[in-house]
């Protein structure tokens, strides 16, 4: 205790580097609780990084860079930022029972590979890949309702209306919707950008409207045609599970009638829909770039076309008079060539005018 106090006077004396201090005396605590937390400097890399705002649940430390910017250009599609004033697409978590390629097909617009991949899983799995669908569909920013409503008006007109299609359960036209919403984003993301930057509304866009109602369009006439097969006399398999749908209906009604269905019992029929729709959407629908820039110049095009075709006859019908002075020269014009001679000169005087062709 005595030489505490001459430790304390050579210690201030000749005081070390901070650096090199490993034991603080008390004085030296006592500032470094007043003093503000240090800094981290360059060249440290064993900080954990601090997770975002609203994706606590989501954030693992282990994730790598790169595996980070991908999870979110998923999860931030077609927005710039927190402040951007587009369209934003937040992605779902994926159910933990679904595998990871599985997830990637349906976030990519390719359900049709997903619902065949899935051919190995579960009851359980099936439905949990249906209810997915349906969330990422759903998350889509476009109105829900703006295709729900064509999509029930197409199946309710004939002549959809009279076959087995009319009577789809509720789940199926649910993922069916979804799949198409999906695919118009995946697709055509840009157009629906665009319309929502100029009036801040898409219903009411010429552009997006077509595309919404080419899209409902194709998938009502893929589940139309998958419906009958008109090379075989055989059940198609929508024919098949359409009718063991309805079969498990009729039942489960007359046990309970307030009682819905089971998701596993619609899953196998919702899936198929899915396939179907995807399918159809991504190998007969297409939007060729270079006629959708053409179409806005379609008058001027037409208008040169004509001009080229009156170019070509106005030399063919030249060539048609020299060679019709060079026969009554040198030979006898037969009666087929001068009828034939006759005709194509009165047809090429009505597109060029009579006057211009005579000189």
């Amino acid at each position: 205790v005595d030489s505490q106090p001459e430790k304390q006077a050579k210690t201030s004396q000749k005081e070390p580097p901070s650096s090199l201090v490993q034991t603080p005396t008390n004085d030296d605590a006592k500032l470094s609780q007043d003093a503000p937390a240090p800094v981290a400097p360059d060249g440290v890399t064993d900080l954990k990084p601090v997770p975002s705002e609203g994706n606590e649940k989501n954030f693992s430390p282990d994730l790598t860079a790169a595996s980070t910017d991908t999870e979110l250009k998923q999860a931030s599609s077609g927005s710039s930022g927190p402040g951007s004033t587009g369209l934003q697409f937040f992605v779902p978590p994926a159910p933990p029972e679904i595998p990871t390629d599985i997830a990637s097909c349906v976030l990519q617009a390719r359900c049709q590979e997903a619902v065949k991949m899935s051919g190995s899983l579960g009851q359980t799995e099936k439905s949990s890949l249906v209810a997915y669908v349906c969330a990422v569909g759903t998350a889509v920013p476009i109105p829900k309702t703006l295709v729900a409503n064509l999509f029930k008006e197409r199946l309710n007109a004939p002549p959809l209306k009279s076959t087995a299609i009319g009577g789809i359960p509720q789940s199926s036209r649910d993922a069916a919707v979804a799949t198409i919403l999906l695919w118009l984003w995946k697709c055509h993301e840009q157009c629906f950008q665009r319309a929502f930057a100029k009036s801040g509304r898409i219903d009411v866009e010429p552009e997006c409207k077509w595309l919404v109602s080419a899209a409902v369009e194709k998938a009502a006439s893929s589940l139309g045609q998958a419906l009958e097969d008109k090379t075989s006399r055989s059940s198609t398999p929508l024919a098949i599970s359409l009718m063991a749908i309805k079969g498990k209906g009729s039942s489960s009604q007359k046990a309970n009638q307030e009682k819905p269905a089971e998701p596993f019992v619609t899953a196998p029929l919702d899936l198929l829909v899915v396939s179907i729709v995807a399918k159809g959407l991504t190998t007969g629908l297409k939007v060729n770039t270079q006629a959708d820039a053409s179409l806005p110049h379609f008058n001027d095009l037409l208008d040169y076309l004509d001009e080229t075709r009156k170019c070509a006859l106005h030399s063919k019908s030249q060539e048609r008079a020299l060679l019709a002075a060079l026969i009554s020269r040198k030979a006898t014009m037969s009666l087929s060539f001068s009828h034939a001679y006759v005709s194509s000169m009165v047809r090429a005087g009505e597109a060029l005018g009579h006057g211009d062709l005579f000189e």
